[in-house]
């Protein structure tokens, strides 16, 4: 996650922004600068909860 978000400040550094069509964020308006990195953090916690989980689901096989 956090080279993500180094990227999209390195992004941000040079002038430019990231446009998702599909989840319709635009990191260069206020809305798509908030909800990025948030979006950003909920896949890093769903990422961390599945391996948990596999882990925990392994250890009782």
């Amino acid at each position: 996650m956090r080279d993500l978000l180094d990227t999209m400040i390195t992004i941000k550094e040079r002038g430019t922004g990231f446009r998702s069509l599909a989840e319709d964020i635009d990191t260069t308006m206020p809305a798509g600068e908030l909800i990025f990195p948030v979006f950003a953090s909920i896949a890093h916690f769903e990422r961390r909860r599945i391996a948990e989980r596999t882990l925990k689901n392994s250890a009782t096989c």
